[in-house]
């Protein structure tokens, strides 16, 4: 059988740090097993995986690494990030750079799809060049919503282009794909858009075996240990960690948790006033702050632990990110301050743990919860966890591929 190309237009790949990565590069793992030979466009600006194939990276002055850079350049970088970010503009530079070479790769491999996975917005817009210019079929992936419960706030000029642009996609997208129902429910009911489909992120199961080894210690011979992983407010400005922290501040005032009983370890990004939040409640010494690490060593971090923290953000139903995907398959409960976001729902159809509000007191009674936790309590729902396995979201993306290419009827993607 000969294999059909796809052209994946991610900006967020391999080997950045970064949680939208793996969506796009198990797709690209998986995919030949599905019948498609996976093309994929990138920036360079974080490197290259060694022994790649098939990747083409164009330059990105403006998301570059800065720290890779010194003197009198490091500043003028570090100043044209900012005013990028800020004015809406981030990885225009790499959008410019990667159109004028993209239509060449498109000819030279007749690629028969066009995935385009946001965000940045600057992957859909080569993915509509591509077809307006060649009418090859459009998928457009919805990692987060675009206009739908964003992660930042728009100015005037940015939300009325963002209008413009999502009418576009809509118009132009043969399908369009999203992580979670909400913002599948959204292009739905505003646009009343019927080739679309929802395909949650997920884990790779083959990743378990770097970790399996490893031993979790008993719980007598420390203080009930739990994690975090992931940015607060700098991922999303729904997302923050005060109630949180008060939370455990009273529970420590309250003699419930101490340093000897309790420790929080996060793995994070605090902004400056988070971190002064935690010296402020004086909880310093039963939460450790660390940096972020790579996705590897946070899987084996996630393995020796009693709880894993999840932190959703206030406001928007749609939020259930690829950390809590990772976290479902490490068979260590959950602590879910998710209620009313999307996370909810998957922590409780797999059963892997407890979930709470966002106010002060609805989290102190999801950390009671949690410190009288019975492990023998602890029974997941394998049939619902295995749903989220990167290969069998794969097969469901490449059915979709199929359905456009035969102009099948999109109730059959996931028969």
């Amino acid at each position: 059988m000969i294999k059909k190309k796809v052209l994946i237009i991610a900006y967020h790949y391999p080997p950045a740090n970064n949680g939208g990565i793996e969506r796009p590069y198990r797709f690209a793992k998986y995919l030949p097993q599905y019948g498609y030979d996976p093309i994929v466009i990138t920036t360079d600006a974080y490197g290259q995986i060694e022994g790649e194939k098939d990747v083409f990276r164009f330059r990105d002055i403006v998301g570059q690494n800065v720290k890779k850079t010194s003197g009198i350049l490091f500043f003028l970088l570090r100043a044209l990030r900012k005013i990028v970010v800020m004015i809406g503009l981030f990885s225009y530079g790499w959008y410019f750079t990667a159109k004028k070479n993209i239509e060449n790769i498109v000819l030279n491999n007749k690629i028969d799809i066009v995935f385009s996975t946001y965000p940045p917005i600057t992957t859909v817009l080569l993915g509509l060049h591509l077809k307006r210019k060649y009418n090859i079929p459009l998928v457009v992936d919805f990692r987060d919503g675009f206009l739908f419960e964003r992660c930042r706030k728009l100015n005037f000029v940015q939300e009325y282009c963002a209008k413009i642009i999502e009418k576009e996609i809509v118009k132009h997208a043969d399908f369009i794909i999203t992580v979670s129902p909400p913002i599948t429910n959204y292009f739905k009911q505003r646009y009343k858009v019927r080739d679309l489909a929802t395909i949650y992120n997920g884990f790779d199961t083959s990743d378990l075996d770097d970790i399996k080894d490893i031993d979790t210690p008993e719980l007598e011979e420390r203080p009930f240990l739990m994690k975090y992983f992931g940015r607060f407010s700098k991922s999303s400005e729904n997302r923050k960690p005060a109630n949180l922290f008060k939370a455990l501040s009273i529970l420590k005032e309250e003699g419930l948790i101490s340093k000897d009983s309790f420790h929080l370890v996060m793995f994070t990004d605090l902004s400056e006033s988070e971190s002064s939040l935690i010296k402020k409640l004086k909880i310093e010494n039963i939460v450790t702050v660390n940096t972020i690490i790579n996705r590897d060593d946070a899987l084996r971090e996630m393995k020796v632990c009693d709880f894993l923290l999840f932190h959703g953000d206030v406001g928007s139903s749609s939020v259930v990110s690829t950390k809590l995907l990772e976290y479902i398959f490490m068979e260590t409960p959950i602590l879910g301050i998710c209620k009313n976001n999307e996370a909810e729902h998957v922590i409780e159809k797999t059963n892997t743990g407890i979930v709470t509000g966002f106010e002060v007191d609805e989290i102190i009674d999801g950390l009671k919860k949690a410190l009288n936790y019975n492990s023998r309590d602890f029974k997941p729902n394998y049939d619902e966890i295995n749903k989220f396995t990167r290969k069998k979201i794969t097969r469901e993306l490449a059915n979709v591929f199929t359905c456009i290419k035969q102009n099948a009827q999109t109730s059959k993607i996931f028969d």
